[in-house]
């Protein structure tokens, strides 16, 4: 614990009981040394401690990777996944993601390859989505390549079974009443969606926290645009609404019209 003492700001104790309940004490130290050298702090949970298989590895997610690779300053684009299907499957077997990254001033091209045998879980997100979680796993390959050192030794959630951990939040592995609850709560947010962003939010705000962990890829990836649309397009209306409601008030105050 001599090097976890090194960091008196921090509340060891309550590190240990809320965010790494299962860690030992050079875990820990592990972990804080994650979070110091990276520049966020233990409990918002930026990076997440797990321990499965008896294994530490720190666990973050796809947008923190690109935060990170953004703020070098050297981050020069990506390209979107290319995927390929063989065999006529419904799912894709791989997924390409390339990464451009400055240096010298000349651009150079990261390119990384996730296949599905290597990744998939039987779990509602990956049975739902494979293609977003396929490129995600892709293109946190790129990241690291290109920015080793901001992101060596970070793994994201889709990557977890490549990166050791293999036991997922516990809930999200796929059973019978898992896919009934994905099914339901799926329908729960694309009818709030369908009333705008608002809705969307007060009908998330409801659910349980495991229910949160089930649903957080489709209501970011599928669910949240659509509300962002239809709320953009009741705007629009009510635009025009008023605009028409402006003129006839205009046309009424004026009998020469």
């Amino acid at each position: 614990m001599n090097d976890v003492a090194k960091a008196p700001e921090l509340n060891i104790a309550l590190i240990k009981r809320t965010v790494a309940p299962k860690a030992t004490d050079d875990e820990l130290a592990m972990f804080i040394h994650d979070c110091n050298r990276r520049g966020v702090h233990p409990l918002d949970k930026l990076i997440i401690f797990t321990n499965a298989g008896g294994k530490y590895t720190p666990i973050t997610t796809i947008d923190f990777m690109r935060s990170r690779a953004a703020e070098s300053g050297e981050m020069a684009g990506s390209d979107d996944a290319v995927f390929i299907n063989e065999g006529g499957a419904k799912k894709p077997n791989r997924a390409t993601v390339t990464v451009y990254r400055l240096t010298n001033g000349a651009r150079y091209a990261y390119a990384a390859t996730a296949r599905l045998e290597e990744y998939y879980r039987n779990t509602p997100t990956w049975n739902h989505m494979p293609h977003t979680m396929l490129a995600k796993c892709a293109e946190a390959l790129a990241l690291r390549k290109a920015f080793p050192h901001q992101l060596g030794g970070l793994y994201t959630r889709e990557e977890m079974v490549q990166a050791g951990a293999e036991d997922e939040i516990e809930g999200d592995v796929i059973t019978d009443q898992t896919t009934a609850l994905f099914n339901e709560l799926d329908k729960q947010l694309a009818d709030a969606a369908e009333e705008g962003l608002g809705k969307l939010q007060e009908v998330w705000g409801g659910l349980l926290p495991r229910e949160q962990r089930l649903m957080e890829a489709a209501k970011n990836e599928r669910h949240k645009p659509r509300a962002i649309k239809v709320g953009e397009a009741g705007g629009a209306q009510d635009q025009s609404a008023d605009t028409q409601s402006v003129a006839q008030m205009s046309s009424s105050a004026n009998p020469n019209h």
